[in-house]
């Protein structure tokens, strides 16, 4: 344990991470310190890409963005700029 989890972006758990006591404290302390902590099947059903879902051009920046409680293929910032604008309401993919 000799770690800090303030030195992590976020915290990755695997289904089984309540089994091993060492998952189970690096859960807990990243939700203490209020960090991203999900779930790794959840994050390995979007693959990652630079090409927008949308555009479909190629961007280093893009990013699956959340729109309500759903999160999107990755989006170019153009795109997910025109969508936050109501420009592409409704149609902004979703991930499978």
């Amino acid at each position: 344990m000799d770690y800090d989890v303030r030195d992590c972006v976020g915290v990755a758990l695997a289904p089984t991470w309540l089994d091993w006591t060492p998952s189970v404290v690096l859960g807990v302390e990243a939700q203490r310190e209020d960090m991203f902590v999900g779930d790794a099947a959840f994050l390995y059903t979007y693959e990652p890409t630079n090409r927008c879902g949308h555009c479909g051009e190629d961007d280093n920046e893009a990013a699956p963005v959340l729109a309500g409680d759903t999160w999107t293929t990755s989006v170019c910032s153009g795109c997910a700029t025109v969508h936050a604008f109501g420009g592409l309401f409704g149609i902004l993919p979703v991930a499978a």
